[in-house]
């Protein structure tokens, strides 16, 4: 659940831990790995290959690799499991988060009403690939990090 970039709330996702402290530092971690990602990808965008680029952009044809663009930012909102606009409720993550598993759950800023929420319309065309790359990279920083960590 990281490819679908709501219109409302634009390239922000969400962190959501588990319950206690060891799920809050894991939330704290990826905030950082966010911030780490942004900047490298500021950096990036200020190269000559990439300075003024836009956002990604499909091809039609699906063969021709797609000219270079923009890496792009995006914003991550820590939402508590008690906040109401968390969706870690509604995942495995609480039922690990419940036994004392400290869980952090990363998902798209969601809409469940939305047309392709696990419905037949739920296909690639709808995907953000940017978007999804974006989270994709922070979420191996984050697990690279706390790999790295002596203690969480």
């Amino acid at each position: 659940m990281i490819g679908h970039n709501s219109e409302r709330g634009r390239d922000l996702f969400q962190i959501s831990p588990g319950e206690g402290a060891a799920a809050a530092r894991l939330a704290s971690r990826t905030q950082l790995a966010t911030l780490r990602r942004n900047a490298l990808a500021r950096a990036r965008n200020r190269t000559p290959e990439r300075a003024g680029k836009g956002r990604a952009r499909r091809m039609p044809d699906g063969a021709t690799p797609p000219p270079p663009f923009a890496h792009l930012p995006v914003q991550g909102e820590i939402r508590a499991e008690w906040e109401p606009r968390s969706s870690l409720y509604n995942t495995d993550a609480q039922i690990l988060s419940d036994v004392g598993v400290p869980v952090v759950l990363l998902m798209e800023n969601y809409d469940l009403n939305r047309a392709g929420y696990h419905d037949t319309h739920d296909t690639l065309a709808n995907i953000d690939l940017d978007y999804a790359a974006a989270l994709t990279a922070i979420a191996i920083e984050a697990v690279a990090d706390c790999a790295s960590a002596r203690s969480l």
